[in-house]
């Protein structure tokens, strides 16, 4: 549900429908309350998975810390390739609607691949954990 909410609101921001500066501050308003109620739908499931997967505070902690990683690695590269694209161009127009493209389209094939990858959980009740699933 977060996915697409983000994904059409990031689409959103860079492409607005509208000619008015008004119209303008109205969509920005629209598109980034889709952008962060979307991020906010993923991340909360995203910090909580840590905990579910981890056996131990060592593996918590290390779950933690390849996440902040790669969050950095992941800030440096949305801003590294948008400049990219606009000294390739030389149009900045042009680079922000391929990149928004290339964006979409990267996003739903890594979210593809998470889809297929991401281990299922088997359905039980174990009473000592009061749980009713368990990571496979």
């Amino acid at each position: 549900m977060g996915s697409p909410l983000l994904l059409l609101g990031f689409v959103a921001t860079f492409n607005p429908l509208s000619d008015t500066p008004s119209g303008h501050i109205f969509w920005l308003i629209g598109s980034l309350t889709a952008v962060f109620s979307g991020l906010s739908i993923i991340y909360i499931n995203y910090l909580a998975l840590g905990t579910e997967i981890g056996e131990s505070s060592h593996h918590h902690t290390q779950i933690a810390g390849n996440r902040a990683f790669f969050a950095v690695m992941g800030i440096i590269a949305v801003l590294i390739i948008p400049e990219i694209f606009t000294n390739l161009l030389k149009d900045s127009a042009q680079a922000i609607s391929i990149f928004t493209v290339w964006f979409a389209v990267t996003f739903l094939a890594i979210l593809g691949i998470f889809l297929i990858l991401t281990p299922r959980p088997k359905l039980f009740w174990d009473r000592k954990k009061h749980t009713s699933f368990q990571w496979s």
